[in-house]
């Protein structure tokens, strides 16, 4: 089965994300992790002022360029934090347009409080 684990965060922390994606990958060896970034990468600054970088979201060609890489997929295994929920709605539709037959599933703190 073709397990693709998708982490929209800006940063490499992705603790859960990258636990999760590392049990998945011991039970089905046709996993592997992508992780998309926006650019509104986490400075020692921006931590302080509680600021993000000048990007943050994506081109509705970079949606589409994400969604091409992950259709061939059985299943989606999406990670994404409250600000990335809006993205991660946008990548969803474009793949479910091109694939409507991929399994999907959202983890993460934002699908978890809603």
């Amino acid at each position: 089965m073709d397990v693709r684990m998708v982490s929209l965060e800006d940063g490499i922390t992705s603790c859960g994300f990258r636990k999760m994606a590392a049990y998945v990958a011991r039970i089905n060896r046709d996993t592997e992790a992508y992780y998309v970034t926006t650019a509104r990468y986490k400075t020692i600054r921006n931590g302080i002022t509680g600021g993000r970088g000048a990007g943050g979201d994506l081109s509705d060609d970079e949606v589409d360029e994400v969604a091409r890489g992950l259709v061939g997929a059985d299943l989606l295994g999406f990670s994404s934090m409250t600000g990335y929920a809006d993205l991660t709605h946008r990548i969803i539709r474009r793949v479910r347009e091109l694939n409507p037959a991929v399994y999907m599933i959202w983890g993460g703190i934002h699908p978890i409080i809603n």
